[in-house]
């Protein structure tokens, strides 16, 4: 893979990652920006990440650009989506702690040291 070709795989993954709508959408705005980036990289100029940033402006702006073509319904349902998701893995993290913290304090309470004849035995009740 070329350095050219690097850098505009580089710059449209990061437009992605800055759009929010759903995957379907994401690939139908990217591909007319594909074409945008591959006619200014035919007229023979030198393709780098910069020289992206000053023709086409930063990845988010170009997002911010593309993002204009989406229905306010899927951007609510996508962000809408994404919230509960974060929530969720916030709850998950929150009980595996919680559990992990049980355990930990079963093991504590109920472990007994004796030494008999300075040999230490650690027995679980």
């Amino acid at each position: 893979m070329s350095a050219e070709s690097k850098a505009i795989n580089r710059f449209i993954t990061k437009v992605q990652s800055c759009l929010v709508c759903y995957p379907s959408t994401k690939r139908h705005l990217v591909h007319g920006f594909k074409h945008e980036i591959h006619d200014f990289a035919r007229e023979g100029k030198t393709v780098t990440m910069n020289s992206l940033v000053e023709n086409f402006g930063t990845p988010h702006d170009v997002a911010a650009q593309l993002q204009e073509g989406v229905r306010e319904e899927e951007y609510l349902s996508v962000k809408r989506g994404k919230r509960i998701i974060k929530w969720v893995c916030i709850v998950v993290g929150f009980l595996v702690f919680a559990g992990l913290i049980a355990l930990l304090l079963s093991l504590i309470l109920h472990t007994e040291v004796r030494v008999t004849e300075s040999i230490v035995d650690i027995t679980r009740w």
